[in-house]
């Protein structure tokens, strides 16, 4: 089962960074956070070194965020609100929750079908990176 969306680059991470926050703005998803992983510190990672990654954080309430809610209160702790930008081997991986799997697990009835425009948005400017 697939429960993300997710795109390679073959660019720049800095570049893929700002490429994701400007695809997401034209949707109408707005960034509201961005935590960069590398400036964790190491003891917090068991010596580990970060990778180069990083996360930002979207406020998705006027595409459907709202409406989810109401129909049902927890849904809340389910929404698609992290987008994970990571160096790999073979280029710049953009993923984030598929917000239709996600909501399908909530029995109301409506929440699959108030993800889809979530959905939609967030494959349309995962297109556009």
């Amino acid at each position: 089962m697939v429960c993300h969306i997710a795109r390679k680059i073959d660019s720049p991470f800095d570049t893929v960074l700002q490429r994701t926050k400007d695809a997401l703005k034209a949707e109408g998803l707005e960034v509201v956070s961005e935590l960069d992983l590398k400036s964790i510190p190491a003891g917090s990672l068991g010596g580990r070194e970060a990778p180069r990654s990083g996360e930002v954080s979207g406020d998705f309430a006027h595409t459907g965020a709202r409406r989810l809610i109401m129909a049902q209160d927890e849904t809340g702790v389910l929404l698609p609100c992290n987008i994970i930008i990571r160096q790999t081997e073979d280029g710049v991986e953009v993923s984030a929750i598929d917000p239709e799997e996600e909501l399908s697990r909530i029995e109301n009835g409506r929440s699959a079908e108030l993800a889809k425009p979530v959905r939609d948005k967030l494959q349309s400017a995962f297109a556009a990176i």
